[in-house]
């Protein structure tokens, strides 16, 4: 019978390529399964209870399979079905990589059965269980041992205290606040003054810092961009293509590892480590659906990235995190969230749009833009810190508690605040500066084309720029030389913006951080 005669084949046969691909979302997709939808694990013998839809992606994804399964990739040996009873069978054949290193090679049966909408309706999965146990066993003896590592060490810092006392904890705390490495995580959105900010600071001249030549981060950046080329971040996610969902599933996946990998040399060389990522770089695919068509318009879980074992063994992904980095990886950061006036960052993003896109880009990407010119994933990821780390600063600033606030208009006019801000995260204040060489054109030159217009201010300046600040601005007044500048449309959706997002930037402005009480 040919392949193409198959009635189920084709189903069978695009669920095997999302499963190698790691695309969970794609390979368990709600519209492909019944509601009814049950997974069967065989042999009895292994023990498992049967699956829904739900428990079986977080088995995939956070739970067995997703902490003992590094890589595999699966195909097909023999195919069978009987249309009239709505089955079919596959033979497949898996081989791959193990958490802890080792290969493996399984064979398995699937017996899939669909309902008479043509939805699949149960799976009968029967595995290799001496393979499957021996994988479990071993485990079971790493969570283990992570557990008794967990509290030996916890063992071991009440006896410090209890041994030190309080005046001697209270100077470890001081030498932990300025001395010991640490993970920083500026959180910011375009054109808030994180450049200017990230040059004040001087990451290239503090000891012991680790930074990135990039702005000082952007590891999330290609996961945007690669968004852009497809032209599908302003689209619905289930409406992406199978190559499309892949595609931006891998992306992320990589920028990830390059950061965890830019964490681990930190690590490994003993220096903190100073990242700084604009928040709707991060954001996930399904968070931005909700936000565009509704909390209701999408069914499918947020994506997640997967992760070492050493962020431990349960993975959760809460809500406010709108990113696909679970939580565990999240409050390994100490944050800072830099935030400007959406009446000057909005519309001087709408600019640079202009200029690296044109005009008629710019007026045909709304959707695109009420993802980038609002900040709402700001708030969201600053309430889930405020919700999961509030880590007190002991020592130089009893009173302050992660995460902290900066405001641009601060970082333009009150050094004391920069000054603070530095103590507080252990940075070196003598390594401040408050001007600079502008690029040359050989060093504009290395930069593509989007980068220079997004550094243009900072690269053709000797110094903090005067005049940007938000002081005495009017909304009302703002809004007629937006509609002039840009039209009447244009500058009626950019006034539209900017006031949706003012109960977000006030409410994190009274949070800001202020100069040091005299």
């Amino acid at each position: 019978m040919a392949k193409g005669s198959y009635k189920y084949r084709d189903f069978v046969d695009r669920g095997v390529v999302a499963l190698n691909n790691w695309d969970f979302d794609a390979y368990l997709s709600p519209n492909d399964f019944s509601p009814n939808f049950t997974k069967y694990l065989g042999p009895q013998s292994m023990g498992v209870p049967p699956q829904k839809r739900e428990d079986w992606y977080e088995d995939l994804t956070t739970g067995f399979v997703g902490q003992n399964f590094k890589q595999w990739h699966a195909t097909i040996q023999q195919y069978c079905e009987d249309a009239d009873n709505r089955c079919a069978i596959a033979w497949c054949r898996e081989n791959g990589i193990l958490i802890d290193g080792r290969e493996y090679e399984m064979d398995y049966v699937m017996r899939y059965e669909f309902d008479e909408n043509g939805k699949l309706e149960k799976l009968y999965e029967h595995t290799d269980s001496d393979l499957q146990k021996g994988i479990y066993m071993r485990w079971m003896e790493r969570l283990e041992k992570e557990k008794e590592k967990e509290t030996q060490k916890q063992k071991q810092k009440e006896t410090q205290t209890q041994e030190n006392g309080q005046k001697e904890v209270d100077t470890a705390k001081q030498n932990k606040n300025t001395d010991q490495p640490r993970q920083l995580y500026l959180i910011t959105y375009p054109r808030s003054a994180s450049n200017l900010l990230v040059r004040i600071l001087s990451l290239e001249n503090q000891p012991n810092v680790l930074s990135r030549d990039r702005g000082g981060g952007y590891f999330f950046l290609p996961f945007f961009n690669l968004g852009d080329e497809l032209n599908n971040r302003s689209r619905h996610v289930e409406k992406w293509t199978q190559e499309e969902r892949s595609q931006m599933m891998q992306m992320y996946q990589k920028c990830y590892d390059d950061l965890e990998e830019h964490v681990q040399r930190a690590s490994a060389e003993g220096k903190t480590i100073f990242v700084k990522e604009h928040g709707d770089f991060m954001t996930e695919p399904t968070a931005q659906t909700r936000f565009l068509f509704g909390k209701d318009s999408v069914t499918e879980f947020p994506w997640t990235v997967k992760v070492p074992s050493t962020y431990g063994s349960e993975l959760t992904h809460s809500a406010l995190n709108h990113t696909a980095l679970p939580d565990q990886f999240l409050q390994t950061w100490l944050p800072t969230f830099l935030i400007r006036h959406p009446a000057l960052a909005f519309p001087s993003h709408y600019r640079t749009i202009i200029d690296t896109k044109g005009v008629e880009a710019a007026r045909a990407g709304e959707r695109d833009q009420i993802l980038m010119m609002t900040l709402h994933w700001t708030r969201a990821l600053y309430d889930w810190y405020t919700q999961h780390l509030s880590k007190p600063e002991p020592g130089v600033d009893s009173d302050i508690t992660w995460p902290l606030v900066l405001e641009a208009d601060d970082i333009m006019t009150e050094p004391e605040v920069i000054v603070r801000f530095c103590e507080i995260a252990g940075l070196d204040t003598t390594k401040l500066q408050s001007s600079w060489t502008p690029a040359t054109e050989e060093e504009l030159a290395k930069i593509n084309k989007v980068g220079r217009r997004m550094f243009s201010t900072i690269s053709a300046s000797n110094g903090i720029v005067k005049g940007k600040t938000s002081a005495n601005l009017d909304i009302d007044t703002e809004a007629k030389k937006w509609k002039g500048e840009f039209g009447e449309g244009e500058g009626e959706k950019i006034e539209r913006w900017v006031r949706a997002a003012m109960p977000d930037y006030e409410f994190m402005k009274a949070k800001r951080l202020r100069p040091k009480p005299a």
